[in-house]
């Protein structure tokens, strides 16, 4: 994932972030499409889905982590695993405060 891409996906959670959560990344869950996605070619398989995540913790250190959809395409926990062990370092963090 490069370029656009990532920029779209960061710029997408910062306005989720900013105008929706309170400055709160803790409350946004990225999501991916694993299969069965072509029509809108938002497929994404395991690698690039681990490299778009850590391109977000650069921005967005503690944030929501990750789900996808279509669990059944997910052979064996292979993209799962691979999502996890990407994000699982920022598991259970907490969004600095915010001042008011």
């Amino acid at each position: 994932i490069h370029g656009g891409v990532f920029t779209s996906a960061l710029a997408h959670l910062s306005t989720l972030v900013t105008e929706v959560f309170g400055n709160n990344p803790t409350k946004v869950v990225f999501g991916f499409c694993i299969s069965e996605c072509g029509g809108t070619s938002s497929n994404i398989n395991a690698e690039q889905a681990v490299s778009v995540m850590n391109d977000l913790k650069e921005a967005y250190p503690c944030n929501g982590g990750a789900f996808f959809w279509n669990a059944a395409h997910d052979m064996m926990g292979a993209w799962s695993h691979s999502v996890a062990e990407a994000i699982s370092p920022s598991r259970g963090c907490k969004a600095p405060a915010q001042g008011n």
